[in-house]
């Protein structure tokens, strides 16, 4: 009996022994993987052996985080403040990630956090996000307010850098941008504009122009969607009936109610268009109604806008002055010519009318990007030339019917020249502030084109003077240049008449 205890004893021992060497020997060969990476590749990397198997024991080899340009390194993602780092244990698999940020720069930074994905996939579709604001004044920076985001936009929609609608939980006033507190923004890449200048300038020239009710205001800012850095945007108000808007009534009762109506010749392109309940055609053109509108709703809009292309066309000035404000036509004529906007006559072409048998008003302005010598079919990007009264027997599809027409008129001649030398110092001034804005901007203006190297390419329409510019100075003094060009032309053109 004894024996067999001590025999049963030792069997037991040798098991567990067995066992526990055993286990000792798994855990001796055991290997874990370290793995290194960069939040965003455009910010930073990170150099070294990023990915590191090691034995029970070892330690790791050197790693660092090495920020790109304009970018800085914050701390590795366990709170490590160092760069490098090396001759580490760890007993587990481990992932480790270098944070870069944005240095305070001269532009607000707006981060988004969104589940599912780092880039906005519909621009039918809203995801939600949190959206915080930072390096602004202290009134217009918070943290993680509830918003949803879509993309937007027509061709631009299917660039690289693509451009979004924001719409807020609640009202606000984003950096203190336009009249008031709303919750829909847009978020406007430029991305065919290789100097990210021409939209904003349309919307400073509009703002200075008092024959216009209402312009959007644009704020350069710098984006960052789930720690990936999208580059410089401009934060601007969306086009919209709004009392901090487009301020008019708009009863779904009443027939003769406000209308806010876009020249838009994609309307019948957009899923689900139905012509009378998505959009109308008066006067061969296509228009969309940016607000609900009843079938009995579009037919009278319809009807109006036919009156008034029948006018303009019939140029009998009493006529046309019954049903449109003249003087936004006038500035809208002498800031789309001066820009030389190739699609003045095709889209984004916004005008409301007033209820109660009010006018119609032209504006606001919107989509300039294509203008100020950026479109090669248009006199290959010169700045000489009249278009937008003329069409400038290039027989384009996007010219204005009703600028043509207008202008064929002495009496709305006589109007734009006198409006012209009002306004002339606005639109001389317009060189001189693109180059002050493109300066207050340098570093993120560098963090940009690191993150979308597009120089030398054709993103658009761009003219073969403009493709050929290789960096960021080419193309601002190039602009600058036109700029000032096209004011003393147009200038010499208007005194000649």
């Amino acid at each position: 009996m004894k024996n067999r205890i001590i025999i049963i004893s030792f069997l037991l021992l040798s098991f567990c022994f067995l066992m526990g060497c055993g286990e000792g020997k798994i855990e001796e060969n055991k290997e874990i993987t370290v793995v290194f990476k960069s939040n965003d590749e455009h910010m930073g990397s990170v150099k070294g052996k990023t990915e590191q198997t090691l034995k029970k024991g070892e330690k790791t080899d050197w790693v660092i985080a090495q920020a790109n340009e304009g970018f800085e390194f914050s701390e590795w993602s366990d709170g490590f403040k160092e760069i490098k780092r090396k001759e580490e244990e760890f007993t587990e698999n481990t992932e480790l990630t270098a944070i870069f940020v944005l240095p305070a720069s001269e532009l607000p930074q707006l981060t988004f956090k969104m589940e599912g994905a780092d880039e906005v996939q519909s621009k039918t579709e809203y995801a939600k996000v949190t959206l915080s604001i930072s390096n602004a004044d202290e009134e217009y920076c918070f943290t993680d307010v509830s918003a949803d985001i879509r993309g937007r936009g027509n061709a631009t929609w299917k660039m690289a850098k693509k451009s979004y609608r924001l719409k807020l939980g609640k009202k606000m006033n984003l950096l203190g941008q336009g009249r008031g507190e709303a919750k829909d923004w847009i978020l406007l890449a430029n991305h065919c504009d290789q100097t990210l200048l021409r939209n904003y300038l349309a919307f400073y020239a509009a703002n200075q122009l008092d024959g216009f009710e209402y312009a959007s205001s644009g704020s350069f800012v710098e984006v960052v969607i789930n720690g990936d850095y999208k580059g410089v945007y401009l934060l601007c108000e969306q086009v919209e009936v709004q009392e901090n808007r487009v301020n008019i009534e708009v009863d779904p009762e009443k027939l003769d109610t406000g209308y806010l109506i876009e020249l838009d010749q994609y309307a019948d392109d957009d899923e689900g268009a139905q012509e009378g309940v998505t959009y109308f055609t008066a006067g061969d053109q296509m228009y969309t109604v940016k607000s609900d509108a009843t079938s009995d709703q579009m037919n009278f809009i319809k009807d109006h806008i036919s009156k008034v292309d029948s006018a303009i066309k019939g140029g009998k000035k009493a006529e046309i002055e019954a049903l449109i404000d003249l003087p936004s036509f006038v500035d809208m004529y002498l800031l789309q010519e001066f820009m030389l906007n190739i699609d003045v006559g095709w889209s984004s072409f916004f005008m409301y009318k007033k209820p109660d048998g009010g006018k119609l008003y032209c504006g606001p302005v919107w989509d300039l990007d294509l203008a100020a010598g950026n479109d090669r079919r248009l006199f290959e990007g010169g700045h000489e030339g009249i278009y937008v009264a003329d069409g400038a027997g290039l027989g384009m599809t996007q010219e204005s019917k009703w600028f043509i027409a207008l202008m064929k008129q002495s009496w709305f001649r006589e109007m734009v020249l006198d409006r012209w030398n009002e306004t002339k110092p606005i639109f001389e001034g317009l060189s001189s502030h693109a180059e002050k804005t493109a300066n207050s901007m340098k570093n993120a203006i560098d963090r940009n084109f690191s993150r979308w190297n597009i120089f030398g390419q054709r993103i658009n329409q761009e003219p073969d003077n403009v493709v050929i510019l290789k960096n960021y100075r080419l193309h601002s003094k190039h602009l600058y240049k036109w700029l000032s060009d096209r004011y003393t032309w147009l200038d010499n053109y208007f005194a000649n008449q």
